[in-house]
């Protein structure tokens, strides 16, 4: 397998080579899957997920940037026109990257990343941008984890507001 300090290195295009089969299908398939542009102005969810690669990559940290390649692959499963609004919506796509996750857990392992960390952030990643709205207690128990710190750094690497121009290559 490859080394980790390689692994941290690599380029989008080179890190999806070394992804399992089944990852790099639903990796080819995001580039078919629309989103919100209130939301994604970048428009295409393969698009979004290489700039938060890209953006996870410059931390050096393996776990933003396998939470980057699989924290929105479950909008390819869940993707679909709002009938009311026409705006394109993934409702629960969480849920299904996490199961993507879970099911490659030794694979997230075997590059040196903690798959109980890509896990938390994967599952987190909608929950933490609406912690302005969550009841007290809740927000509490989320910042308490040891692993919000990740889910913190993440939420801005995952914000398309944040001009994104020199993170798509």
């Amino acid at each position: 397998m490859n080394n980790k300090n390689d692994i941290i290195n690599n380029t989008f295009d080179d890190f999806c080579a070394i992804v399992p089969t089944q990852i790099r299908e639903y990796i080819a398939a995001t580039k078919d899957v629309l989103q919100c542009k209130e939301y994604h102005p970048e428009v295409w969810v393969y698009d979004h997920i290489r700039i938060v690669f890209n953006r996870a990559k410059r931390t050096k940290d393996i776990n933003l940037m396998v939470a980057a390649i699989f924290h929105d692959l479950g909008k390819v499963t869940t993707t679909e026109r709002d009938p009311i609004s026409g705006k394109w919506t993934s409702k629960l796509h969480e849920k299904f990257s996490v199961d993507i996750v879970e099911q490659h857990r030794n694979w997230i392992e075997s590059i040196g990343a903690n798959f109980e960390i890509v896990l938390f952030i994967v599952k987190q990643h909608m929950r933490a941008k609406k912690m302005d709205e969550m009841r007290k207690h809740k927000r509490m128990v989320l910042m308490e984890d040891p692993y919000y710190p990740y889910v913190e750094k993440f939420t801005e690497l995952d914000d398309m507001k944040i001009d994104y121009s020199n993170d798509i290559d």
